[in-house]
């Protein structure tokens, strides 16, 4: 059998969200392949706990990476201003919340308090085989032809407070979902 290809695609919002994103995706593709060079074979050979697992670990950590890039946000970025230009922010700490503000005097524009995150969807694939997984509102799509017609079929639950089941889990696990 050939080699996996791995697909994991963060989409990161906020301030800070494509940082967040790119060093969740480099994390993740590092612990997975780490985890299949350590094991002698490719993840998806692995038994289906065994698979869940490394995944979960992997998801994990670039869970642990994001809230690093968090916890130490760089002193300034380059960041949409007024919806057509890049502008230079530089962080501050009015009463303790970190913040960003534009380095544009003579311009009317808001402060933006640090808010950031990512979603990821990841997709392992090896010959037959196939291994979807997703945090976050991020989905996975499998489209196929039926009788010459296209079918598409969500094949990931997103993880917000739109999902019921999804805000039980919380609920159950973490203490209470905010209306």
């Amino acid at each position: 059998m050939g080699e996996a290809t791995n697909l994991d695609a963060s989409v990161g919002h906020g301030m800070l969200g494509e940082v967040i994103a790119q060093t969740a995706g480099q994390i993740l593709e590092e612990s997975l392949s780490a985890r299949a060079k350590h094991n002698g074979c490719n993840l998806l050979m692995q038994p289906a706990d065994k698979l869940k697992g490394a995944v979960t670990s992997a998801f994990g950590k670039a869970h642990q990476a994001s809230l690093s890039v968090y916890d130490n946000p760089p002193g300034s970025i380059t960041y949409p201003g007024d919806g057509m230009n890049n502008m230079r922010y530089t962080l501050y700490r009015p009463n303790g919340l970190p913040t960003y503000r534009a380095d544009m005097s003579g311009f009317k524009i808001c402060d933006r308090l640090l808010e950031c995150g990512t979603t990821c969807t990841l997709a392992m694939f090896q010959a037959d085989r196939v291994c979807i997984a997703n945090v976050g509102d991020s989905s996975a799509v499998l489209v196929s032809l039926s009788d010459d017609d296209v079918v598409a079929r969500f094949v990931t639950v997103d993880h917000n407070g739109n999902n019921n089941e999804e805000v039980q889990r919380i609920n159950t696990q973490h203490s209470r979902v905010a209306e």
